[in-house]
């Protein structure tokens, strides 16, 4: 039997891994967290994140799903689409614009 149920391809799965290096200080505003995607091989290894989780590991210590599967980071993959999505409607709604605006021809008349 499988860990994880098999999700739909478009969504992703997570899992947070709590930091803590001893005693939690109750006085901090939030517990130490790190979001990683379910299939993320290694939590604290620089190769198992893209360019953009390493750099938010850098940062924050939260790679916020920016986790390679299989030499991909689906988060990234999923904005590349989106954007994709997004210049293709844009190109689609320009051509029809200027189809709209081109002016129609007369109708040819015969004569006799």
């Amino acid at each position: 039997m499988a860990r994880f149920k098999a999700a739909p391809a478009n969504r992703l799965q997570w899992r947070v891994v709590v930091r803590t290096a001893g005693r939690v200080d109750p006085a901090r505003a939030a517990l130490p967290l790190a979001w990683h995607l379910v299939q993320c091989t290694d939590p604290l290894l620089a190769e198992a994140h893209c360019a953009i989780g390493n750099q938010l590991m850098t940062d924050t210590f939260d790679p916020d799903g920016h986790c390679l599967t299989e030499g991909v980071c689906p988060r990234c993959a999923a904005a590349a689409e989106a954007a994709a999505a997004t210049e293709a409607a844009e190109t689609a709604e320009t051509a029809l614009a200027s189809v709209a605006a081109e002016p129609t021809a007369a109708p040819a008349t015969a004569e006799t």
